[in-house]
């Protein structure tokens, strides 16, 4: 039947198929093409990989050039940009916003949750970072190696240094 759904590979040469909706695909790796229904995307598109690719999944649209360095993502509710190592950023609306500059140097997130959850965070890395939420905080030295964190209902925790000695005690985030 060539309106069923049928797929073949010669991995990772060469692409053919007939994807879920009827639509024709065909890709020569890495000279160009459009595979459907491949590594977790309902599309991807490429042209000299890794010069040029575009992927989507569901609403989500991702662009790459000279992947993985720079790309750019949009959705309904979010957008992505990155010039990797140097600068990216990721948002959410209405939820959470995340940059890095000079990843893994510095990263930071501030979030805003319609369940009233709010703050943020960041982490000068390798010498420290803070975290704050609205019922809860933690301190950092030396990331990974020495962390401390309590909430507004008893719970502590902390590595000192991890993984050799971790504590926590008192009630969790989610009991109550």
């Amino acid at each position: 039947d060539p309106d069923s759904r049928y797929r073949c590979i010669v991995f990772p040469f060469v692409y053919v198929g007939n994807d879920i909706h009827g639509e024709n695909y065909f890709a020569v790796f890495p000279i160009g093409g459009k595979v459907n229904e491949f590594l977790g995307r309902d599309k991807i598109w490429f042209a000299l990989f890794p010069l040029y690719m575009y992927s989507a999944i569901n609403d989500l649209k991702t662009y790459d050039v000279i992947w993985p360095f720079v790309s750019w993502t949009k959705g309904d509710d979010l957008s992505r940009f990155r010039v990797f190592p140097f600068y990216g950023q990721s948002v959410k609306e209405n939820e959470w916003s995340k940059r890095f500059v000079l990843w893994p140097i510095w990263t930071s997130a501030r979030y805003s949750y319609a369940d009233g959850q709010t703050g943020g965070g960041f982490v000068l890395f390798p010498l420290f970072g803070h975290t704050k939420l609205t019922d809860q905080e933690s301190w950092m030295l030396l990331p990974p190696f020495f962390r401390w964190s309590w909430n507004d209902k008893g719970y502590r925790s902390g590595n000192v240094p991890w993984p050799f000695v971790q504590y926590s005690y008192g009630k969790g985030r989610d009991e109550k």
